[in-house]
């Protein structure tokens, strides 16, 4: 992230607190795991442990990359990395067409064929904030923005059951 240079605000999963950032929380997304035709798709929840040795497609530019494989190893999930790319829409694609499974956040688009499900034991979830630097002036119409971020219902996240 930079501080200095034009970017006056970013809208980002929540990182380590530093001085110069000021954060506004935003919402908190349980992150999916997106199936179609798959036995997942038949439950409520799928746990971590229950990944091990599936087909993973995988976007490459994911933010939470590192956060998603330092929980699978803690766990001892291993995926079988079948495809990468920067395409959501692409992702999206070969899972309904059944060659895999991905990790999307709860409220990103879909297509039909794929069915959303949350992963739990533990959680994989993300806190989503609006972060703008501290001690800069808002223009107009970003303090137009947080005003509207503030004033937004967000979904709250619903409880997960097993």
């Amino acid at each position: 992230m930079t501080i200095t240079g034009m970017h006056r605000h970013y809208v980002a999963s929540a990182f380590p607190p530093r001085h110069a950032i000021r954060y506004l929380r935003v919402a908190d997304q349980h992150l999916t795991r997106r199936t179609a035709g798959h036995p997942f798709a038949r439950r409520n929840v799928v746990r971590v442990a229950e990944l091990d040795g599936h087909s993973y497609l995988s976007r490459v530019n994911c933010e939470y990359n590192h956060v998603l494989g330092e929980i699978c190893a803690a766990n001892g999930v291993r995926f079988a990395r079948c495809f990468r790319s920067e395409r959501e829409d692409w992702i999206l694609t070969m899972v309904a067409a059944g060659m895999g499974v991905c990790f999307l956040p709860l409220y990103s688009n879909t297509i039909a064929g794929v069915v959303s499900r949350p992963v739990i034991d533990p959680p994989i979830e993300r806190e989503v904030c609006l972060v703008t630097v501290a001690g800069r002036r808002w223009s107009s119409p970003l303090s137009a923005f947080v005003q509207a971020v503030r004033q937004h219902r967000w979904p709250e996240a619903e409880p997960l059951a097993a």
